[in-house]
């Protein structure tokens, strides 16, 4: 039979569980919108690029500001949209990160109501979603792999490519493309990291944090009723 105050801590918990969940969805929902967004930069980008390599010449940019070149467009550009790829799959991340933050405030709810109850009633976040079924799925990992791939072909190989032909089509500021390469592959590999950072390594960790608060409050608690016995 449960007490009175343990019912009313759970309807508390549940209220607070019925939170938490509609966060999750809302932030799947949200880590769907930069997806799409960076879909189409990437089609319109690709546009400009082939706009820019193929359609432009020289003498038709100086005519509207003298100097201007091809090389002086396409750079700067390509720097550009490295970084603003990088803002749209950051914001994928993040809030593939906030979901992280709430599953684990789910799964320690999830244990409190069924230590309160006496038997295991909800069990998706504290036990299914840490199967491994759920993290090593082929499906998952093929998606995975392949949106990495994508990644790497248009934040990386597409613009080394363009480099690489300007790099033959001109002699003037060479240093400007190996520094523009640079900043492609710098990009990237700070983007693994924290892909790995997000998705492998910090995956788990906001339910230990929740736990090791559990824990210090209850080493407080345990403190502070020797203090009152003692006096």
């Amino acid at each position: 039979m449960i007490s009175s105050d343990k019912k009313v801590q759970i309807d508390i918990l549940m209220k607070k569980y019925e939170l938490l969940r509609q966060e999750v969805l809302f932030q799947l929902k949200e880590s769907k919108l930069p997806a799409k967004y960076l879909q189409i930069f990437v089609a319109g980008s690709l546009v400009v690029i082939y706009y820019l390599l193929f359609n432009v010449h020289t003498e038709e940019l100086s005519e509207v500001l003298p100097g201007l070149t091809k090389r002086n467009l396409l750079i700067p550009f390509l720097i550009a949209m490295n970084v603003t790829s990088y803002y749209f799959i950051y914001d994928i991340l993040d809030s593939y990160f906030c979901i992280f933050l709430a599953g684990g405030r789910l799964a320690d709810i999830e244990e409190q109501i069924n230590s309160k109850v006496g038997t295991r009633i909800l069990i998706w976040d504290s036990q299914f979603q840490k199967h491994q079924i759920n993290r090593s799925g082929k499906s998952r990992i093929a998606v995975t792999i392949v949106q990495i791939m994508i990644i790497l072909t248009f934040s990386v190989a597409l613009p080394i490519l363009v480099y690489w032909y300007l790099w033959f089509h001109t002699s003037e500021q060479r240093i400007l493309l190996i520094i523009a390469a640079i900043i492609s592959v710098v990009l990237f590999g700070f983007f693994v990291y924290v892909c790995i950072d997000v998705l492998f390594r910090k995956r788990d960790e906001p339910y230990r944090v929740i736990q090791q608060i559990h824990l210090d409050n209850e080493r407080l608690d345990d403190e502070r009723r020797r203090l009152d016995n003692s006096e």
